[in-house]
C-alpha cells in the first residue's frame, strides 16, 4: 500500500508540473501576475507545531502540502520558466519572494544559502540561454 501511494502521489506529482507548463507558460507572454506570485508561493509550505511558531520550508511543486523537496528540479524548473520571459516582468515578484525570505527568522542560513544559489543558477543558465 505505501509504495502504491508513493507511486500514485508521483504521478500526481508529474501531471501537475505539466499541467503548469502548459498552462501557465504557453505562448511568448508570461503568466498573469497573480500567477506568478501563487506559482512562488507553491515552492514553500507552512508548518506549525503544536503551541510553537509557523515555520516555512521549502516544497517540491506538488499538490501534496505535506511533500518536502529533496531536490531543487522542480523549483529550478518553474524559476527557469518565470524567468525565460522578460525579467523585467518577473522581478518585484522575485524580489519581494527573496525579501520575505531574509526577514524569516526560522530559516536556517544553510536553507536560505540553497535557495539563494537556486535563483543564482537560474539566473546563469538563463543569461547563457540569452547570449547563445
Amino acid at each position: 500500500a505505501i509504495k502504491k501511494n508513493a507511486q500514485f502521489r508521483k504521478l500526481c506529482n508529474n501531471f501537475f508540473i505539466d499541467l503548469v507548463s502548459t498552462m501557465c507558460f504557453k505562448g511568448n507572454n508570461p503568466p498573469d501576475k497573480s500567477v506568478i506570485a501563487e506559482l512562488l508561493n507553491l515552492m514553500f509550505v507552512h508548518k506549525s507545531i503544536l503551541k510553537g511558531p509557523e515555520s516555512l520550508y521549502t516544497k517540491s511543486l506538488s499538490p501534496f502540502d505535506d511533500v518536502v523537496d529533496k531536490t531543487p528540479v522542480i523549483r529550478s524548473a518553474v524559476l527557469k520558466l518565470l524567468l525565460k520571459y522578460s525579467f523585467s516582468d518577473v522581478e518585484v515578484y522575485v524580489e519581494e519572494h527573496l525579501s520575505k525570505v531574509e526577514a524569516n527568522h526560522i530559516i536556517d542560513k544553510e536553507d536560505k544559502i540553497e535557495l539563494y544559489m537556486l535563483f543564482i543558477n537560474c539566473f546563469e543558465g538563463i543569461a547563457n540561454l540569452r547570449l547563445c
